[in-house]
């Protein structure tokens, strides 16, 4: 382990550029082309580091899924990361200050997939043992649930010794993240029935009104101690 850390500390301008390089190509999820550029960079980081290239599958809608296979050993250890991001081009800006790097994507999680490369590319460089069987699946639309990746991802990890994300865990505990709770979305429909507001209101019955008391009821279910998180993030009604 101190001569994989003494690598990756004297490489450490070369990793700080290589994520520098990956968060500049933005990649809003729903930007295909954007994303697509941002894949392009990304299997020349490959390249250059690990000296692989990308076994592309073309997505219509969103950015081309990337996977990654060194070694060819198995069973195969999995490394899962995406690379888009929910911020649009030109949102915000790539900086460093006092000693931190700002930019979109840049915790969420494009530092996190550098910082992978470079973990195998240190074992590669030292000639230790586990990166014969190592497999990179990169998607690009997990910002969005991953629509068009999931049985993506399924279908080349099944199988695996092992799986590892490399999104952060908790900001600032630096703990490897173990675990996550599953997930959730529901498009609700209300129908309401029409009426003049002004001659007979009384006839009518507002979708509006029961939409604001729906999503009273929905964020009462928050239950933070227990790990529970509701939000209603888009509503639109009315005329």
């Amino acid at each position: 382990m101190k001569a994989i850390t003494l690598y990756l500390e004297q490489h450490a301008a070369d990793i700080l550029a290589d994520i520098k390089t990956l968060v500049a190509a933005e990649s809003p999820s729903d930007d295909k082309s954007a994303v697509d550029a941002c894949g392009e960079v990304l299997q020349q980081l490959f390249q250059q580091r690990l000296n692989v290239r990308a076994e592309i599958t073309p997505q219509q809608h969103y950015g081309n899924n990337l996977k990654f296979s060194l070694g060819g050993q198995t069973p195969q250890s999995t490394i899962i990361g995406h690379f888009d991001t929910v911020w649009n081009k030109g949102e915000l800006t790539l900086r460093e200050e006092e000693g931190r790097l700002y930019g979109p994507g840049i915790l969420d999680m494009k530092a996190g997939l550098v910082q992978a490369i470079w973990a195998v590319r240190a074992l590669q460089q030292l000639d230790l043992p586990g990166w014969q069987n190592v497999v990179f699946l990169c998607n690009s639309d997990e910002e969005l649930g991953s629509p068009g990746s999931q049985q993506w991802i399924e279908t080349h990890a099944r199988g695996s010794a092992q799986v590892l994300v490399v999104e952060p865990a908790v900001a600032g505990s630096g703990a490897l993240k173990v675990a996550r709770k599953g997930t959730g979305r529901y498009d609700l429909t209300l129908t309401g029935l029409a009426a003049h507001a002004g001659n007979n209101p009384e006839e009518g019955a507002s979708a509006v009104l029961e939409m604001a008391q729906q999503i009273l009821a929905l964020h009462a279910l928050n239950a933070p101690e227990r790990g529970t998180t509701v939000n209603v993030g888009v509503a639109s009604g009315g005329s």
